[in-house]
């Protein structure tokens, strides 16, 4: 090979359909999180019209009381939930009586303004809220059932708990929001694949804003926003990343700092032996400060090797498997595995909560812990008993919902400062989590695109003035948090072939109908049905227009809890308003509905993977996006388009991996959009044959010149298809 020759790693599968020719381009598989990025082009400030709806106005509009007046008529009479004791499951809006804490001063005192903080943030993968021991009914006394969690539950109980905590209903959605304190959507990240599991690069992580403020910042474990480079985490501020081969528990292949090492034994304990080689080396009182973000593929469904055992499992291991296999009564094979994999993962974590508190650490260490969705449930798990058996709670809905079950969770804080113990209901987001960490460690002068989030730093250092409480409600919430809304966007209004129509700059033009609140999105549906809201104790959903009302831990969006009559209708129709402006603003965001962007020759990396479902453009009609894959191409002169940049010039070489019943020919180009167009782009074309199993095909050499910061585009485009006679 020429010794500057690079390479452009093309992954496509060619198939033909039995109606017609057609071609299949195929990706990693949603859940690969090899992903990167760079440099952002950080504003401080958002730009007109980009902005949340904004504190006295729009975002403070009234929507009656939060007391516990309730609205009565024929249908959908409030009533509430019981105020005796319930030591069982949910009882129509009556949620479980869960364990009382005793507060407990903070272990260390706040910092001085002169230290700097350390954090470790940590985010769990599909652990509902109904997934710790603690919020499991049981009687005073005893121990639960079947949720074993002992060291999270000490956790919880000599920290700050936050119950009213607000996710995404998906992964890739809820990582993006936790690591830019921005809303999803904002970022580009609209899905868990199709090319929108990918930030921005425009955006600003958490590791970038304090790496710029001289932390020390380290990755370990799940990385699912980005899958190839320039998107991957050693790229976008984290100085030392371990990212595993995703859902391989055992043996597991993973990606240091993007070099390939081959691991042993368990693959969440292997991270935790990293993890805390990491804290070792940051014990001294001389080191810096360091942010380190935490994320366990456990309780997800996996594998213990690639493909060994069915899809749908959580393969925990011995001695958890046979615990929880044989208990008595007997538990549903889902369930007794998820539960397994529970106190796996919660053994793991006992590991590193141990450490810090035996560590100097535990005097300057902030420890946050929460997940990102609410449950998934397997489909033995979704109804009847088998749900109430997962989720005791009550809470409607699961993993990809709007509803409580699948954006409502949970997060827990201990460190300096941080009382034990304590239970807090203020309205809080993931995307309140980077604001918080800037505001512990005095940090401002990083600029970055405006953050969603609000600073829960006086939730957490409420000192010795304020009353000691272990359920506190929103004594403390200032009035900024008092008064905020809470969005959810499900993914149901959005999909893989949604790709929005380009303007003159080949980025994605604003308005345009695939984006019209009303007539948009899947079907053209509009975008309302995916919209939940909370404010205060009231829950809007956009897909019914029912309002709910939450007194204390009843987030359930039961008849029983639903508000009708002259509230409701009021409450509805601003929360209907509101819904539509904050979709406004998203759909006026610079990186929203983006797809990403490409890069070759970045940071010294001479390979790159262009992922067919992140084309751009497509001919549309005949090329269609598919979550990990493009299909297609019936008639000749079809295409798809990605975004490209070239850091560094040079001769590339072009493969594509494939699988098809014909034969078929094919034309890639390189260069500016006006240039492809015209035929005057550098080119390299390839007849393909037919192929059933995946195989590797070289389609020449080009030399590309660096585009300095210029988008670029590659073309990829049908020029001829042969039927199987011709084979």
């Amino acid at each position: 090979m020429h010794p500057q020759t690079r390479s452009i790693l093309l992954k496509f599968a060619l198939l033909a359909l039995l109606s017609s020719p057609a071609l299949l381009a195929t990706g990693a598989s949603e859940d690969v999180e090899n992903s990167g990025r760079g440099r952002p082009a950080a504003t401080g400030t958002r730009p007109a019209g980009h902005s949340r709806p904004a504190a006295g106005s729009a975002n403070r509009a009234s929507t009656g009381s939060s007391s516990s007046s309730s609205s009565r008529s024929s249908k959908g009479t409030y009533l509430g939930p019981s105020s005796e004791p319930n030591y069982g499951p949910a009882k129509q809006c009556t949620p479980p009586t869960l364990v009382s804490k005793a507060v407990t001063a903070a272990a260390f005192k706040p910092l001085a303004s002169s230290r700097k903080p350390n954090f470790i943030v940590i985010l769990t993968d599909d652990q509902g809220f109904d997934d710790i021991g603690l919020h499991q009914p049981r009687k005073p006394g005893s121990r639960p059932t079947w949720v074993n969690t002992p060291n999270l539950d000490k956790f919880i109980m000599q920290g700050t708990e936050f119950d009213n905590f607000y996710v995404a209903p998906m992964c890739s959605q809820s990582r993006a929001a936790l690591l830019t304190g921005r809303d999803f959507a904002r970022t580009g990240t609209m899905l868990i694949n199709g090319g929108y599991d990918y930030i921005n690069r425009g955006e600003t992580t958490s590791a970038e804003f304090f790496a710029d403020n001289g932390y020390d910042t380290a990755h370990f474990g799940k990385w699912h926003n980005g899958r190839t480079l320039g998107y991957e985490p050693w790229l976008v501020g984290f100085q030392d990343s371990w990212l595993p081969s995703s859902h391989v528990h055992l043996d597991n292949l993973m990606r240091h700092n993007g070099n390939y090492i081959q691991t042993k034994g368990l693959m969440e304990q292997d991270l935790m032996d990293k993890i805390i080689g990491y804290l070792k080396q940051h014990e001294a009182e001389d080191a810096k400060p360091f942010y380190m973000y935490y994320a366990p593929h456990a309780i997800h469904q996996g594998f213990m090797r690639p493909g060994q055992g069915p899809r749908w499992q959580r393969p925990a291991p011995e001695p958890y498997k046979s615990k929880y296999k044989n208990m008595s009564p007997k538990l549903p094979g889902d369930t007794a595995e998820v539960w397994a994999m529970l106190e796996y993962m919660d053994d793991v974590l006992g590991r590193l909560f141990d450490f810090v508190t035996n560590s100097p650490l535990a005097e300057n260490t902030y420890v946050m812990i929460m997940s990102d969705n609410g449950a998934e449930l397997f489909p033995t798990e979704r109804k009847g008993k088998d749900k109430l058996r997962r989720m005791p709670s009550g809470m409607m809905g699961y993993k990809k919902d709007v509803l409580e079950g699948g954006v409502r969770n949970y997060m827990a804080v201990k460190g300096p400062g941080v009382p034990g113990g304590v239970t807090d209901s203020s309205l809080t987001s993931i995307t309140d989590v980077l604001p918080t960490m800037a505001d512990l460690a005095g940090l401002s002068a990083a600029p970055h695109p405006q953050w969603d989030g609000l600073s829960m730093k006086n939730l957490l250092l409420p000192g010795t003035s304020k009353p000691a409480a272990s359920l506190r409600g929103a004594a403390l919430a200032d009035k900024l948090q008092q008064d905020r809304f809470v969005f959810s966007f499900g993914p149901q209004c959005w999909s893989p072939d949604m790709v929005p129509a380009l303007g003159p700059d080949r980025q994605v033009l604003k308005p345009q109908p695939l984006l019209e609140y009303d007539t948009g999105g899947v079907d053209g549906r509009g975008f309302a049905r995916c919209v939940g809201i909370r404010y205060k104790d009231y829950k809007w959903i956009g897909d019914t227009g029912k309002v709910y009302k939450f007194e204390g831990t009843s987030h359930i969006e039961q008849p029983c809890n639903e508000v009708s009559g002259p509230e409701g209708d009021a409450v509805a129709g601003q929360m209907s308003k509101l819904a539509r402006e904050y979709f406004k603003s998203l759909v006026a965001d610079a990186h929203s509905f983006e797809k990403p962007t490409f890069y070759l020759g970045l940071d010294g990396w001479s390979v790159t993977n262009i992922l067919p479902d992140g084309a751009h453009a497509r001919t549309p009609g005949r090329v269609e996006l598919l979550p990990n894959g493009l299909s297609g191409f019936s008639k000749v002169g079809d295409s798809a388009c990605f975004a490209l940049e070239v850091a560094k010039g040079g001769r590339y070489l072009v493969q594509v991996m494939y699988t098809s019943q014909v034969q078929a020919s094919f034309r890639l180009s390189v260069g500016p959009y006006s240039k492809i167009q015209d035929g005057d782009a550098p080119a390299v074309t390839a007849r393909l044959p037919a192929s059933r199993n995946m195989r590797t095909a070289e389609m020449g050499y080009l030399e590309l010149p660096a585009t300095a910061g210029k988008q670029n585009e590659v073309n990829i485009s049908g020029f001829g298809l042969l039927n199987r006679a011709a084979l």
